[in-house]
């Protein structure tokens, strides 16, 4: 027994020594990519139009040929600046006009004046009646009602130089519609 302890023993020991097997390392196959910068997505292509937000249209306040555009579409505009100019030919003609307007509608006043002066002389002393004379104090206030018509026409007239300006905004030019003569 002894013996068989002993090449127990012995075969434990030299089962101990021997080297071990090393183990299999299974390669797994790896996918590999190479990073590139690219555009992601499809390519889309819209019509349409595309307009400010905000839009605010100039104008003259009188009429007139367009005579000078200072600004074209894209320009940045500011406030106050002068954007157009027309030709001042129709603001004097008007001018003229309320002018004439005027003395006319004082000399029609001049004569109410002095057909109610008679009227009231002529009524006090018995020589017209009455009807005659509340025409003559009707065409005195007509007259009186003209005169104060054309004096605001006359005295309130747009200037020669009002020109439509970029008065509340200073965003560039979105579009134009009119163009010098």
């Amino acid at each position: 027994m002894k013996q068989i302890v002993l090449v127990i023993a012995v075969a434990l020991l030299l089962s101990a020594c021997s080297k071990e097997q090393p183990k299999k390392v299974e390669i797994r196959p790896v996918r590999v990519t190479l990073v590139q910068h690219a555009l992601s997505g499809d390519t889309i292509s819209l019509t349409g139009q595309i307009q400010a937000k905000d839009q605010i249209n100039l104008a003259f306040r009188i009429g007139g040929r367009l005579q000078e555009r200072t600004v074209t579409v894209g320009d940045p505009v500011t406030p106050g600046q002068i954007v157009a100019r027309i030709e001042p030919q129709d603001f004097q003609n008007a001018l003229r006009s309320a002018e004439a307007d005027l003395a006319s509608a004082q000399a029609v006043l001049a004569n109410a004046q002095a057909a109610e002066g008679r009227q009231s002389e002529l009524l006090s002393k018995g020589f017209a009646t009455r009807v005659q004379y509340d025409q003559a104090e009707q065409g005195l206030k007509t007259a009186q009602a003209q005169v104060e018509s054309a004096r605001r026409d006359h005295s309130a007239p747009p200037t020669v130089n009002h020109s439509p300006s970029a008065e509340r905004s200073d965003r560039p030019i979105g579009s134009r519609t009119a163009e010098p003569a």
